[in-house]
């Protein structure tokens, strides 16, 4: 809108100086158009239009009296157009974190005319996000950023602009691209992967890969450090990680890994060092560092290369420091053999192991070895074995039997040996008394050793007693005695006596004799008071002069009272017998069976359950029996087998008849014989009578029957008759009834009529009966008859009442008999002649 043209003056509106309209006393209303600007006056103003406003159109419109030049008014149009697409410039590319760095957006106006007065401004984004305060500040178009952080790098800058003035906002500019800052920082942190917390290594294995990682800009050096001590120099690195592979390990319960990460000389900025720590335990074979052993004024000693003297009778206790993990055990050995353990003192690490009581055989070579789980898992690792000599000082002793004088046989002229074994330690020496010429002393191992001399038989008169004394150095003496006899029958055995009694067995012992020069044998009979003698065992070898023996018998009755002979012999005869008197310990018959009770009654089956009782101490087996009331007792089942106190059995009765009264007796009994039986009674179920149905439908449902039964037996016989003719037959199972009307299965045993231990056959009554040895009915040693009440008595056959040389016959009362063997049958018994 631009000062009117005076009236009848000749005026201009002109843009930018060049004529654009021209007025000579125009009046209100008037319009005109030039170059698509409108002019319209009014009665105060001359009005522009632009139509299609354009950069072209941007300038300076004003009314000018053409008379005197003299310009009336006008107005500078501005066109306004986006700025160009701005750009961002950083102060520093690479600032260093806690610093401040500044962003320039940087943009052109393309808003005309140049001279148009508007100011470029700019706003700022943050990922997507206006930033609008905080850390950020703002200077015209710029971002100031204070402090730079190390997360700057992942942020997202970008910038508009657009220009604003005279009350006017332009249009805003395309948005900058992303700007990322590159911020310089030292390591903020330190993780190490492979190892989580307390790791376990065992020792000689590498240990690793373990990565110690960490963010740097520029990448950080880093390196490792065991026991604070250098590993892996500090490098450069390339990723910000350094592996870790330790392939030697030290020996130690712990070893710490360090890593570090820092910023190197050439960054152009300092940083602090990061450090991270990783403690590893180490499991690593024992070592013994230290073995001593107390002497005898109560002080440790090291144990050296001599060995260890300690007397008979005293402890040899040794104290073993040991460096391992884990913990270890400490064991004492000889010959492959632990003979102490060791226990764990006060002080950790250390072990004291106590050999109590020594004696004379406990000298020899020893071992202290100590192992964990290192030498457990690793076949490759050998538990370590610190080795020492023992010698155990003792007066000597003759081995293996007592201070009886020593029997001695010969004939004239002939050299006999007088030879005596015993233990010393120191060796002995011996001092023989005349007659008998001395030889060395011969070692049999480090603590037993023979003095030998012989003497020559020459007349009568060396038919006598000889001596030799024995010493070694160490106060006290043996002293022992030979007697030299003519050739004879063996002693008679010594402390013949029983050192054990069962309810089956007996254990006897005796101290053989003089053998009477010739190697001598023993014979064991046994006698039941009021029965016959029966060879028990023939031939037992013996097992030297003054040696101690054993035998036992087995296959005894409980309660009864026995008569034992131990009988001796050689080639020249018979010795004296021995005697003695024994009863064997008793076994009582099996307790009740407990809670005898029925669990289901059927029409023509009932089902019994209990518990088993104690068995008596051997094996026992249940019967059942039943009887209806009225009738006799019927078995119904024999020889059921215990499955063990405590445990519930159970069994069935079938065959029954519907609606009668039962008596069921459970019977029990073992070898011994018949405990208590027990009693129940009970009534089976009545069948229901049939339900009515319609006449008519009956009648039609029986003729139809009949017939179809007449058109099968036409069949059948065509059938029968052709199957003849070919010669086939056809198999049929057939049931029975009995006066008891109790159904009897003749094809297979009723359902329960047998244990699965049995085998089983049916009676008159159709109950079963056993005909072989059930499985657990009898022991191995047993067999088994049936009496007359349908029960097996069991008959015994002595474990080892018979050896190899004895026979077995069956009484009247089926038990077995231990029958003797005739003497006249054993060369070595009884006929010896005299050679």
């Amino acid at each position: 809108m631009l000062p009117k043209p005076p009236y009848k003056e000749l005026s201009t509106i002109e843009f930018d100086k060049d004529r654009l309209f021209e007025f000579y006393d125009e009046k209100d209303g008037y319009n005109k158009t030039k170059d698509d600007v409108t002019v319209t006056l009014t009665s105060t103003n001359a009005e522009l239009t632009i139509n299609s406003l354009d950069m072209a159109h941007a300038g300076y419109y004003y009314s000018k009296q053409i008379s005197g030049g003299e310009i009336l008014g006008g107005y500078l149009l501005a066109v306004t157009f986006l700025p160009t697409a701005p750009q961002i410039t950083p102060s520093s590319q690479f600032p260093i974190t806690d610093s401040s760095v500044t962003l320039w957006c940087s943009s052109s106006s393309r808003s005309k005319p140049d001279n148009h007065g508007l100011v470029l401004t700019s706003t700022w984004e943050l990922n997507g996000t206006e930033l609008n305060s905080g850390r950020f500040s703002f200077q015209g178009t710029s971002l100031v950023i204070n402090p730079v952080l190390m997360r700057d790098k992942y942020n997202r800058y970008t910038c508009l602009t657009l220009e604003t003035g005279h009350g006017h906002s332009g249009r805003t500019s395309e948005p900058s691209r992303e700007f990322r800052l590159t911020p310089r920082y030292g390591p903020q942190f330190i993780t190490i992967e492979g190892a989580k917390g307390r790791s376990t290594l065992i020792w000689g294995d590498v240990y690793g890969p373990v990565v110690c990682k960490t963010d740097c800009n520029p990448p950080c050096a880093m390196g490792w450090r065991r026991q604070g001590t250098s590993l892996i120099s500090p490098q450069r690195t390339t990723n910000n990680q350094l592996e870790l592979r330790d392939s030697n390990v030290p020996r130690t319960r712990e070893v710490t890994y360090t890593c570090e990460a820092g910023v190197l000389a050439d960054a152009g900025f300092p940083a602090l060092t990061v450090t991270k720590n990783m403690t590893v335990e180490v499991y690593f074979p024992p070592n013994v560092t230290s073995l001593r052993y107390l002497d005898e004024a109560d002080t440790y000693q090291p144990v050296g290369t001599s060995d260890i003297r300690i007397a008979e009778g005293f402890s040899l206790v040794l104290s073993v420091d040991v460096v391992s993990n884990p913990n270890s055990s400490v064991i004492l050995m000889r010959n492959h053999k632990t003979v102490a353990m060791g226990t764990v003192s006060d002080n950790g690490g250390r072990y004291e192991v106590a050999l109590k009581n020594l004696q004379c055989n406990d000298t020899g070579r020893y071992g202290v070895r100590a192992t964990n789980f290192v030498t457990q898992i690793r076949s490759n690792v050998n538990p370590e074995m610190r080795q020492f000599g023992l010698q155990v000082s003792c007066v000597p002793r003759r081995l293996g039997s007592t201070n009886h004088g020593i029997g001695l046989a010969g004939r004239k002229d002939q050299t006999i040996s007088v030879n005596i074994t015993v233990i010393a330690n120191p060796a002995p020496t011996g001092q023989w008394s005349d007659g008998v010429r001395s030889h060395s002393v011969l070692q049999n191992n480090n603590y037993t050793y023979t003095v030998r001399g012989n003497v020559q038989v020459r007349s009568v008169n060396d038919y006598r007693k000889y001596h030799v004394n024995i010493t070694n150095g160490i106060q006290g003496a043996l002293r022992v005695t030979f007697q030299i006899r003519p050739e004879d029958v063996p002693d008679r055995p010594v402390n013949f006596s029983v050192s054990d009694v069962g309810s089956d067995n007996v254990r006897v012992m005796w101290t053989p004799g003089f053998d009477g020069g010739n190697p001598q044998q023993f014979h064991v009979d046994i006698m039941a008071v009021g029965k016959e003698w029966v060879t028990d065992t023939l031939n037992i070898s013996d097992e030297g002069q003054g040696v101690p023996m054993t035998h036992t018998l087995e296959g005894l009755a409980p309660s009864t009272d026995y008569i034992i002979r131990l009988n001796v012999s050689n080639k020249i005869g018979k010795g004296n017998s021995s005697e003695i008197s024994v009863r064997t310990v008793g076994v009582p018959v099996p307790d009740r069976p407990v809670d005898f009770r029925s669990s289901e009654v059927g029409y023509d089956y009932v089902k019994v359950m209990w518990t088993s009782g104690f068995n008596g101490g051997t094996s026992q087996l249940f019967h059942v029996d039943v009887m209806s009331v009225g009738d006799e007792w019927i078995t119904d089942m024999l020889n059921i087998c215990d499955k063990g106190q405590g445990v519930l059995m159970k069994h069935a009765l079938v065959g029954l008849t519907p609606s009668t009264y039962y008596i069921i007796r459970l019977n029990v009994s073992n070898k011994v014989g018949r405990g208590d039986s027990t009693e129940i009674s009970i009534r089976t179920r009545t069948i229901e009578p049939p339900t009515p149905v319609n006449l008519t439908v009956l009648i039609l449902a029986v003729s139809v029957t009949l017939l179809l039964f007449v058109t099968g037996i036409l069949g059948s016989v065509v059938t029968w008759q052709r199957r003849n003719q070919q010669g086939d037959t056809t198999r049929t199972e057939v049931k029975a009834t009995n006066t008891d009307a109790r159904n009897v299965n003749v094809s297979g045993p009723t359902i329960g009529g047998a244990a699965k231990c049995e085998a089983a056959a049916t009676d008159d009554d159709g109950y079963t009966l056993t005909l072989e040895i059930p499985k657990g009915g009898a022991a191995d040693y047993e067999s088994l008859t049936t009496d007359d009440k349908g029960y097996i008595p069991m008959s015994k056959t002595p474990k080892g009442g018979a050896s190899n040389l004895k026979s077995l016959t069956t009484d009247d009362e089926a038990y077995i008999p231990m029958s003797e063997i005739t003497k006249d049958k054993n060369q070595l018994y009884d006929d010896i002649s005299p050679a």
